[in-house]
């Protein structure tokens, strides 16, 4: 009876995720993550601040100060990186032979979801 008096306020998870871009960034990077099988993955701004990321906080933190000088000067700084919006943020996971598609297909679904592509 309650059920037929209240008006439908149940909201879309994919209409959610679509207001709420950190949640739905977060979401993908978890899932990316396990895909990937990496202990976390990370979004850094330019400067290395940690914007959000998957996994041990520790280890996204780190992932994240390392961003920049990897994305910059390359080498065995023990990061992968791959620019997101011209280097203004960096995807960042610890650095391992990664599938390529696999990594793409995180960055672009990062710039989707913050809606720079």
């Amino acid at each position: 009876m309650i059920a037929e008096a209240l008006p439908n306020t149940r909201i879309d998870r994919r209409l959610d995720e679509r207001r709420d871009c950190l949640a739905g960034l977060t979401r993908w990077l978890e899932s990316a993550r396990r895909t990937l099988q990496v202990d976390a993955l990370a979004v850094a701004d330019a400067s290395g601040c940690l914007v959000i990321g998957a996994g041990s906080a520790r280890d996204c933190e780190e992932l994240a100060a390392l961003a920049p000088l990897a994305g910059t000067f390359g080498g065995d700084s023990g990061v992968s990186v791959s620019p997101l919006s011209a280097g203004a943020a960096w995807l960042c996971a610890p650095s391992k032979t990664l599938p390529s598609d696999e990594w793409h297909d995180t960055a672009r679904g990062c710039l989707r979801i913050l809606g720079l592509h």
